[in-house]
């Protein structure tokens, strides 16, 4: 009884429990042993979660730069992007291993959330009843868009926050202000800055809309506004102690950036987009809108209702046409995401559409008057929903080129009779307003549980102990410089957050493209918002300074989600810091990470020869002149099912029997003992089996993985027989294809440690390497620089012999110094660009709320 005063805690729980039991049927309820694949939850941000630990339990000095960030990188946009949710600590009540668990509770209690503010707001602003608002909010928590991208969950509070801030933005439209609206605005905009973009838009269209719909005189009007704009700069001004780094460090990654727009058909995109709005809504590439048919019902019955004046209809019409014109135009599109195209998750905004469609909802129920000419209206309602259904059958037949899924359209047709049937039957008072909210509960329910993917359950928490377990086996000083492995679990490249080791692989999109850039000259896997040390050399592990790297034999299937790419056999014979059954931890011999060398800015990279590449910045960065590998070694091809020609260059094939796959064998004769690489082209590479051209790659027998985003050598050793089996097993779907020559190169390890000495002879003898510092001694000679591989980024300063010393660039993205020869005292300090004047900003408007709310008050 005492739940029913407070119908916003009663929605909060309801929506808690459908959560609890949908995610359970869908294997995805990790209380009951399942695992949430949505999003990017497993392959991202988990590892951000664990660096947040980190940070927080006690390695402070990664919090503005840290070295688990690939080769190493700003944190600011990270923390922004990912990591500042209020709820974000509930991860420090769970051990590492658990952290699978602390992020599903923190998700459920954000759905919950959503669920409660909804509730409160909508009874606020239109009078609801406390079952149709508890109706609404439910539709509301878990519409499509909240269920298929609840595992990038640092969008979630912006689906918390909306309904607030729209209440607020109500009362500002009314006269009514509220210094409170500034202390949201500015939780949701640390919370995640890119939905509170979004919601920016929405928020200043709102109260337009209702200004218009409220106007009495210009006067009010203009005052209202003075009001709410400067509230909202009060709200902007309290987060700039992080926005303000945030946007100075995002100009050097992500907006120096320029990615392709991808544009859509926009008549195909609205011909399909019913079949999203129904039940069994799963198409991704669409807006998530599905909010239950009921909703959606009321949505349309809003404009035919005779009791709502014609004036505040078009107001309505004209701020769904603003919402959606994201739908509506390639251009306005990637102004709703922020100026960039979104590279996955398309029409990322679609939570406002939600939220809207809603609101429109509920403001026919609450302007439903019973009259004579209510059966009008209900039949109306019947004949849009019957055309509405037709559109979707259409929609579905060209969606699915002729093979219609005959049990979903029937069902979604099944579902709008059953709310249109439920709703004519609530206007006549035949039923009660429970109905409501059972068929919408019942609809949202199974649309979440049949409309989900299938799910593979991973084995994380035992990966993670087994893993840093091992990791913790290895000697300090096999992890005191950076440290790689082959191998990971659910395609997550930020391990090195999770287990808080210095690496070389990143997935963030907030990273420096020319990172990205300069590993896929070398022949490394880089893309823009990510980088992969996968098909590493014994010349990128010296560069770099991969000291070590672990190898694993366990196979794939043997722990689900569980990848060994199995790409380094040109480790064998290196030295090994430790072994096991499974795992070889093999040493390699390194440049420092700082040495007194040459610096090289004029690059210019050899297309699809990354060892020739790799050859070039080695001796130019130490002044040598050797020979690191041999000349190619071309295989002699077989084949089967393919007609074949070729050249020095490349090859080509056309299947004979397209029914059948195509293999193609190539042997090399070379040097017995001795670690080599095979070049191989992009276009038959992917993590994923199930996603390449080719269905099978082994070498001597062996199968490897890489992935398509550079032409790669990929490590062997050659047997005492001398003899190298290279074979690709292409799918009976590739019809022919056009390669690069697979090529053999046998490494020379003499030369390579002539270099690797050299640098060695001139390193910088480091005191200290942390995060944000790095200090030591190093003496510089005539013509010699102090050279490093740490990613510079503004922030970063020098004091060099108790003196400030600019920093220069190597390779065009590492820090550099152009020092005078003799020996000096390096401190090498990171700094947050724009904390100190975010800070003052952050205090300025801070003092400028409460000025705004004492006024307030005593005007009030």
């Amino acid at each position: 009884m005492k739940l029913k005063k407070y119908p916003w805690l009663l929605a909060g729980i309801i929506t808690a429990i459908i959560f609890l039991t949908i995610t359970f049927f869908r294997h995805e309820n990790v209380y009951a042993g399942g695992v949430i694949t949505s999003g990017d939850l497993m392959t991202q941000y988990t590892s951000f979660f664990q660096y947040f630990r980190h940070v927080i339990l006690g390695n402070h000095s990664d919090f503005a730069y840290s070295f688990s960030n690939g080769l190493g990188g700003s944190m600011i946009g990270n923390w922004a992007y990912y990591l500042l949710s209020p709820l974000n600590f509930i991860v420090l009540l769970f051990p590492a291993s658990k952290i699978t668990i602390a992020l599903y509770t923190i998700i459920w209690i954000k759905v919950m959330l959503a669920a409660g503010s909804f509730c409160y707001a909508i009874q606020k602003l239109t009078k609801l009843t406390s079952t149709l608002a508890i109706t609404v909010s439910i539709s509301y928590a878990l519409s499509s868009y909240t269920i298929f991208y609840m595992g990038n969950l640092m969008w979630l509070d912006a689906i918390i926050f909306l309904p607030l801030l729209i209440l607020l933005t109500h009362k500002f439209a009314v006269g009514r202000q509220k210094p409170i609206y500034s202390i949201i605005l500015a939780i949701t905009i640390l919370a995640n800055y890119y939905t509170s973009y979004m919601i920016g838009l929405f928020l200043i269209a709102y109260f337009i809309y209702i200004s218009f719909l409220k106007f009495k005189t210009w006067k009010r009007f203009l005052k209202n506004l003075a009001y709410f704009v400067l509230y909202s700069i009060s709200g902007v001004l309290l987060t700039l102690f992080i926005e303000l780094p945030t946007l100075l460090n995002l100009k050097e990654t992500k907006l120096s950036t320029h990615y392709a727009i991808t544009n859509y058909s926009i008549p195909k995109l609205l011909f399909n987009l019913p079949s999203n709005m129904l039940f069994g809504a799963s198409n991704t590439q669409l807006p998530l809108i599905y909010t239950g048919s009921l909703v959606l019902l009321l949505t349309i019955a809003y404009f035919f209702n005779i009791h709502i004046q014609i004036r505040e209809k078009l107001a309505t019409l004209a701020l769904l046409l603003f919402t959606c014109s994201g739908l509506l135009s390639n251009k306005l599109y990637v102004l709703w995401h922020a100026g960039q195209p979104p590279q996955s998750y398309p029409f990322r905004f679609a939570f406002i559409l939600n939220f809207l469609f809603i609101l429109v909802a509920c403001y026919q129920l609450a302007k439903q008057q019973l009259t004579k000419r209510q059966v009008e209206l209900t039949t109306i309602i019947l004949g849009i929903s019957i055309i509405l259904g037709i559109l979707f059958i259409i929609s579905a037949y060209i969606r699915h080129k002729n093979s219609i899924n005959l049990a979903w359209i029937i069902s979604s047709v099944c579902w709008i009779l059953i709310a249109t049937v439920t709703y004519w039957f609530y206007t006549k008072k035949k039923i009660n307003s429970i109905w409501l909210l059972i068929i919408t509960i019942l609809e949202i329910s199974l649309n979440a549980i049949f409309s989900w993917h299938s799910v593979i359950p991973s084995s994380y928490e035992n990966y993670t102990v087994e893993t840093q377990n091992l990791i913790n086996k290895l000697p300090a000083t096999a992890k005191n410089s950076r440290l790689e492995k082959n191998f990971l679990i659910n395609q997550n490249r930020g391990e090195s957050y999770t287990f808080n080791y210095r690496g070389a692989t990143v997935f963030s999109s907030n990273n420096d493209i020319k990172i990205s850039n300069l590993y896929d000259d070398l022949g490394l896997q880089g893309l823009g918002y990510f980088y992969f040390y996968l098909t590493g050399t014994q010349l990128t592990d010296a560069l770099f300074g991969i000291k070590t790297n672990i190898q694993t034999n366990r196979p794939n299937d043997t722990i689900p989600k569980f990848r060994n790419y199995g790409l380094r056999e040109d480790l064998s014979q290196n030295p090994i810091w430790y072994k096991d059954s499974h795992n070889i931890a093999y040493k390699s011999e390194t440049f420092p990470l700082a040495f007194a060398g040459y610096s090289y800015n004029n690059f210019i990279p050899i297309s699809n020869n990354p060892l020739e590449n790799q050859s070039k910045i080695l001796n130019k960065l130490t002044n040598s002149n050797n020979n690191y590998f041999s000349k190619a070694i071309q295989g002699r091809i077989s084949y089967q099912n393919a007609k074949i020609s070729s050249n020095q260059q490349n090859i080509s094939f056309k299947q004979i029997d397209t029914s059948k796959s195509t293999t193609l064998t190539f042997n090399y004769i070379a040097t017995p003992n001795t670690s080599a690489y095979i070049i191989l082209d992009k276009q038959i590479m992917t993590a994923e089996d199930g996603d390449s051209r080719a269905s099978k790659l082994t070498i001597n027998g062996k199968s490897f993985r890489s992935m398509p985003f550079s032409t790669q050598p990929i490590g062997i050793f050659v047997p005492a027989s001398g003899k190298v089996t290279l074979t690709m097993t292409f799918k009976a779907s590739t019809h022919n294809l056009t390669i690069i020559r697979p090529s053999l190169y046998l490494l020379n390890k003499k030369e390579l440690w002539q270099t690797i000495k050299k640098a060695q002879n001139n390193k910088m003898n480091l005191t200290n390497w942390k995060g944000n510092s790095i200090s030591g001694t190093v003496t510089i000679h005539k013509g010699q620089s102090l050279v490093t591989t740490i990613p510079y980024t503004n922030g970063w300063h020098a004091i060099v012999d108790g003196k400030s010393t600019p920093i220069s660039k190597t390779l065009n993205s590492f820090i550099a110094l152009n020092l005078p020869s003799g020996k000096h005292t390096i401190n090498l300090y990171f700094e947050i660009p724009g904390l100190k004047l975010g800070i003052f900003l952050t205090i300025l408007g801070a003092l400028l709320l409460l000025i705004e709310s004492i006024f307030i008050k005593k005007k009030q």
